[in-house]
């Protein structure tokens, strides 16, 4: 906004509107007359427009607003911190067909992956509806939504319900949006607000009479009074009044002046008064009155503003109005959810979405009738889409009376229920001309005595971006077989199993007749031809998605077809038709097995009816071209001239950020310097004559910054830059030393004092062990390697210390942070190195030697013997106590055994007893507390220890 505020006419603004537009178009000559200094022409080769920069170079609105669209990707890749290239993209409900591709064009020639383009009022009610999934059932529930923009103003009814769905291949129950009825006034926006109080503001200053000349001439004159009447439009939805003020707004003269919201709300007059029409028209589209209305919910920033809201009050007689969604976001974050359901890499709740159709879409061909022996031409129009149909969906069109090539047009129905201002800015009525090649070709082809045509098969298909396609073209033929021939192998067959089975040819054939006679009366595949199919009426294709759980949609084809001769049929006759034919099929359902029992039991008894071969049908694809009559695509030649062009200017607009970002950084750093330069702690470590030569300098450079043109190239700021860096390196270095030596000095001998105590502990550790078979957890070589390394690092510490305190502040230190970093690290890994040797130590467990039986049995009966006799003669208790022990960790015999209430005996004397081996349980206990002791002795070491 600040750069449509200092430069006007190279801000390009409100452009969606323009899309697929010329500048005949009433839309184009308004926006013309809001902005007079944009420069406008027709592109003679595809009937839009193309602005004329002031540098002479020229741009269509699609390439335009690509550039928008490529900017807000860069947001969404540096919020996400990952390429973002799929996006559902929001337009107005108002779009047409070339609206709609014009717009998906321009996110193609962005890099965007468009995976659907939503209506604005589809992606504020499925916002609505996600967060109240559980308040939705099986009954419609209906909600209002208002939505007033800056440029529309949309009305849309919505039902909320839920429904089940085919999924994959199971049946789920899943809540439902359909759009029932929409209204909308692509005029009624906010912005017309706006620009009638700058002009408002214009006429004021004009009437101050502080100058001669007319503000209204000057276009940054007036863009700063439009930046200042959005400002006050807005305080005016919370204030009766406020002041409107520019400072320097034309001819070196400030402007000020006081608004009311009365003189607001009286400029704007007509416009809140028709706040009502799309409300009406909402309503009579979905055949709905107000009590059928649930809630009317607020949407769009434009229903801030109190007269609107009350207008809405009076249009759907109703006080209490729905703000429980943001305005602002609510229409982004329904889009949001829309991608995350769409794309592979998330995974949320489906909530089906069923937009409608607002413009009716018919077929228009032309055929030869004959009349009186006259043979004229007569052109029948059969409606494809009507009006509010669901989309996606696909429908077939079949022409049954065509033999020879021909063509056919796809054009908008009737659109009556438009104004006749919206009818002029809609643009034109025709779609596409579709010409077709190869009909007569393959009727001569396979058409004879046994296959006999069913026509050509149209198949078109709305997508979910609502676009329309003409998916294929097909001839289909229905061939029966020779009657000869499929008697003759009847009859072989029937020979060959009668003369199995012994019965009679007669028997036979019989038999065949009833069980090869098909159960209806048409042949398999065949349709109902000649006959026209409702106006407009299918089913709804259901959104098709692909994800893990193999969400698949159900898509049902359903056959509009062209009427017979002198058969025209209205919209409304049409569908009496459908209703009849339904009743029709429903009691001939119920017939038919009646039916076919009769049929089966009469042809057995009479023998006189044959089976009918299955006919067979043949499919053969038709070469169509698709001419657009709307709005012409762009050859490939263009859009590659458009994708290069945007590519340049997305390199150049990354070169002018750098730019922009170097000169900061270099006029930052220099004045930034300049202020450091007599601070204490770089005067500290620095001479008078070093700062004044930094000063000089610099100043020099910033000389130079100022007195750079616009064009100076990037790689000039960047070497006065690493000039300005170099300058002051070896100061900066002596002041971050001056800061962090100290500190250092203390980490290291934090870090001493930790492996001193830490070396005492090992050794205390592991002595009287080393020399043992096994050894202890240390080596000797490992413990004199950190006795080694923390001598040294003491030793190298005293003499960088003296060395220090020899240097002036000045001067270059004696050591540096890095080494003492280098020595505190060097300790700290060899330290953690035998603390985690020490946690994974295992001592060898002792051999154990198990004695003879014999011997056992004898030593343990001379022991309980002693055991006794020694108690009786009055033995102390710690002696017992030592002998019992002494007894528990004696392993017996596999062979011992205890005889009834026996007794053995000790031996007499404890010297005579066989040595006795520790457990393996006693050592590895013992083992166990060494250990934490150490790491106990190792924690307490590190608590001391400060890391730098």
């Amino acid at each position: 906004m600040n750069t449509a505020t200092r430069f006007p006419s190279l801000a390009y603004i409100y452009l969606r509107e323009l899309l697929g537009k010329n500048t005949s178009n009433p839309v184009v000559q308004q926006f013309q007359q809001r902005f007079p200094y944009y420069k406008m022409e027709d592109d003679a080769d595809r009937a839009t427009i193309n602005f004329e920069h002031p540098d002479g170079s020229k741009y269509s609105v699609e390439e335009l607003l690509a550039m928008i669209l490529e900017s807000a990707k860069q947001y969404a890749t540096a919020f996400a911190e990952q390429k973002v290239t799929d996006a559902v993209i929001l337009c107005p409900v108002h779009f047409n067909q070339a609206e709609r591709r014009a717009l998906k064009r321009s996110a193609e020639l962005a890099g965007i992956k468009v995976l659907q383009l939503m209506t604005n009022h589809a992606a504020v009610a499925l916002n609505y509806g996600v967060f109240r999934r559980k308040e939705f059932n099986s009954t419609a529930q209906n909600y209002m939504f208002f939505d007033m923009g800056s440029t529309s103003t949309t009305v849309s009814i919505v039902s909320y319900q839920v429904v089940k769905m085919k999924v994959g291949s199971m049946v789920e129950t899943n809540p439902q949006i359909t759009v029932r009825g929409v209204g909308f006034d692509r005029s009624l926006g906010s912005l017309e607000i706006t620009l009638r109080l700058r002009d408002h503001l214009a006429k004021v200053f004009n009437g101050q009479k502080k100058t001669s000349k007319n503000v209204k001439e000057s276009p940054r004159a007036m863009a700063k009074l439009h930046k200042e009447a959005e400002r006050v439009k807005k305080i005016l939805s919370a204030n009766i009044e406020t002041f409107a003020q520019v400072e320097n707004l034309f001819d070196d003269q400030d402007f000020k002046t006081k608004v009311t919201r009365d003189e607001l709300e009286n400029m704007a007059a007509d416009i809140f008064e028709g706040i009502a029409g799309p409300v009406k028209q909402a309503l009579a589209s979905s055949e709905m009155a107000m009590s059928e209305i649930n809630e009317v919910i607020l949407m769009g920033g434009g229903t801030r503003a109190p007269k609107v809201k009350e207008m809405l009050q009076k249009a759907v007689k109703r006080e209490d109005l729905g703000k429980s969604i943001n305005t602002d976001e609510a229409a982004a974050l329904g889009a949001v959810y829309q991608a995350a359901y769409l794309s592979t890499g998330f995974r949320v709740k489906t909530f089906a979405v069923k937009d409608a159709n607002i413009y009716p879409i018919q077929v228009e061909f032309e055929r030869k009738v004959e009349e009186d022996g006259v043979e004229s031409t007569r052109t029948v129009k059969r409606t494809l889409f009507s009006r509010l149909n669901p989309f996606p969906q696909k429908k077939v069109m079949t022409f049954n009376k065509h033999t020879d090539d021909f063509n056919f047009n796809v054009n908008y129905g009737d659109v009556t229920f438009l104004s006749q201002s919206e009818l002029a800015a809609f643009g034109s009525l025709n779609l596409t001309a579709v010409s077709l090649e190869g009909v007569k070709e393959q009727i001569n082809k396979h058409v004879d005595n046994f296959t006999e045509s069913k026509g050509v098969k149209a198949h078109f298909k709305l997508d979910e971006s609502g676009l329309l396609d003409l998916d294929n073209v097909e001839i289909v033929f229905e061939r029966i077989p020779d009657p000869a021939a499929s008697e003759s192998a009847f009859s072989k067959l029937s020979n060959t199993i009668s003369s199995f089975f012994g019965s009679s040819n007669s028997d036979t054939e019989d038999s065949n007749s009833a069980e090869e006679k098909p159960e209806g009366s048409e042949a398999p595949g065949e349709e109902e031809e000649g006959v026209p199919g409702p106006a407009g009426e299918s089913d709804s294709e259901t959104k098709a998605k692909e994800t893990e759980e193999s969400k698949e949609s159900e898509s049902t084809e359903k056959k509009v077809e062209e009427p017979q001769e002198g058969a025209e049929k209205t919209e409304s006759d049409s569908k009496e038709e459908s209703s009849e034919k339904t009743e029709d099929a429903a009691k001939e359902k119920d017939e038919k097995p009646k039916s076919d029992k009769v049929d089966a039991a009469n042809t057995t008894s009479t023998n006189t009816t044959k089976s009918e071969p299955k006919p067979l049908t043949i499919k053969r694809p038709i070469s169509s071209k698709v001419t657009l009559l709307d709005s012409k695509e762009p050859d490939s030649e263009h859009v590659k001239a458009s994708k290069e062009l945007l590519v340049g200017l997305t390199e150049k607009d990354e070169e002018k950020r750098k730019l922009a970002a170097v000169k900061n950084e270099l006029e930052s750093f220099s004045y930034d310097v300049k202020n450091k330069l007599y601070e204490e702690e770089y005067e500290a470590v620095s001479t008078e004559e070093e700062r004044e030569e930094i000063r000089e300098k610099l100043s020099a450079i910033i000389d130079w910054y100022e007195e750079q043109p616009l064009d100076t190239p990037l790689s000039e700021f960047q070497d006065k830059l690493s000039e300005a860096k170099k300058l002051v390196k070896g100061l900066f270095k002596r002041v971050a030393e001056s800061k962090e030596r100290p500190r250092a000095m203390e980490a290291l001998k934090s870090t001493l004092n930790h492996t001193k105590y830490m070396l005492k502990s090992m050794k205390n550790f592991t002595a009287g062990i080393l020399d043992e078979e096994g050894g202890g957890p240390f080596t000797a070589v490992e413990l004199s390697t950190l006795e080694t390394l923390y001598n040294e690092s003491v030793e190298w510490m005293k003499l960088m210390k003296e060395q220090q305190k020899k240097k002036l502040p000045t001067d270059t230190p004696a050591y540096t942070v890095d080494e003492v970093v280098a020595k505190i690290s060097a300790l700290d890994r060899e330290v953690k190195y035998l603390i985690n040797k020490a946690k994974m130590w295992q001592p060898k467990k002792p051999k154990v030697t198990i004695k003879d039986s014999n011997s056992t049995k004898s030593n343990s009966t001379s022991k309980d013997s002693e055991a006794s006799t020694s108690t009786s003669d009055g033995t102390t208790s710690s002696d017992s106590e030592t002998k019992s022990t002494s007894e528990e960790n004696t392993i017996p015999s596999p062979d011992t055994e205890t005889l009834g209430d026996s007794k053995v005996e000790e031996p007499e004397t404890q010297e005579s007893s066989p040595p006795v081996n520790p457990s393996s349980e006693d050592i590895d206990n013992k083992k166990e507390e060494e250990t934490l002791q150490l790491d106990s002795d190792s924690k307490k070491a590190e608590d001391e220890h400060i890391e730098l």
